[in-house]
């Protein structure tokens, strides 16, 4: 801590930098964290008087560690650390309005510090990459914000995806989902620009939302290099270059290399989707209703 305080990161990186040349194991911040605890959670709490004591109580029983409660009657800020960020999200909302949501996965963090030669890579939630090949080859996954029942949820880190279709059948207002704000990516590429040499970020497609420019706002004023690609799709075709830049990563390519990559597999890439249920599309304005009928006639003559 001192010699962050006297010299800065930069004397860290330079230690660390160091010490993998040397071949020594390194210690992190998170050497000893708990799998099951694996992620740093924090939220805003505004209500009316909000019963900390009774808030903190309830987080204890649930197992968070590393529990802070502070604030005042009317504005409390939680932080812990926990395996399931739902829990303690809903919990505070049981007590007033959620804000400010952010979970962050120590384990890949941990990853990051370890890999000081290795490019990151990162990619959003509306990739829908398997959290077992995140886990592989360490790509961060920043979460999507999905609006339902009047409740804002980090999307994977909430709800589950059978969760999320079960109460939208039943809701009367359909879900909304909005981009990551800058700051969600900043903070996930300031920590692994702290300690890898340059990064990949792998986007949303840019005409189907804002999340890519929300990332290329955070990656400008990096101190290294943070290449923002524009996968031009979602979900699947997105997770398959995802995928395969965390393949090239972890292969030693550098991010330039990986950028070119990418862009020559973009359109080489296919997604192709079919819907059994198009209701709640036509509810949302995506097929018109007049349209809705004729869609429903050849879907039904396509899966029989």
């Amino acid at each position: 801590m001192a010699e962050y305080l006297e010299r800065g990161v930069g004397a860290l990186r330079r230690r660390t930098t160091a010490a993998t040349q040397a071949g020594e194991t390194l210690t992190h911040m998170h050497q000893d964290v708990d799998p099951t605890r694996r992620y740093c959670t924090e939220c805003l709490i505004s209500g009316d008087d909000i019963p900390r004591q009774i808030l903190r109580d309830h987080l204890l029983a649930l197992g968070v560690d590393s529990l802070v409660v502070a604030g005042s009657a009317s504005r409390v800020r939680v932080h812990g650390h926990i395996g399931q960020p739902q829990q303690l999200f809903d919990a505070c909302a049981e007590l007033g309005q959620v804000d400010a949501m952010k979970a962050d996965d120590m384990v890949l963090q941990q990853r990051s510090a370890e890999c000081p030669a290795q490019v990151a890579v990162i990619t959003d939630s509306a990739s829908d990459l398997p959290a077992e090949l995140a886990e592989r080859f360490g790509i961060h996954v920043v979460p999507v914000r999905v609006s339902l029942d009047e409740r804002d949820y980090l999307e994977r880190l909430g709800l589950t995806a059978a969760e999320f279709y079960r109460r939208m059948a039943q809701s009367a207002k359909l879900p909304q989902t909005s981009q990551p704000p800058p700051g969600d990516f900043r903070r996930v590429f300031e920590h692994v620009l702290g300690y890898q040499p340059a990064g990949v970020y792998v986007g949303l497609s840019r005409p189907l939302s804002g999340t890519l420019q929300s990332g290329e706002s955070a990656a400008r004023g990096q101190r290294k290099p943070m290449l923002c690609v524009d996968s031009g799709h979602v979900t699947v075709g997105q997770a398959l270059l995802a995928w395969r830049a965390g393949e090239l990563a972890q292969a030693g390519a550098d991010a330039e290399a990986i950028a070119a990559e990418l862009e020559r597999l973009r359109p080489l890439t296919h997604t192709l989707a079919m819907a059994r249920d198009i209701s709640h599309a036509v509810r949302g304005g995506r097929i018109p209703r007049w349209a809705a009928p004729l869609v429903r006639t050849q879907g039904a003559a396509h899966w029989w």
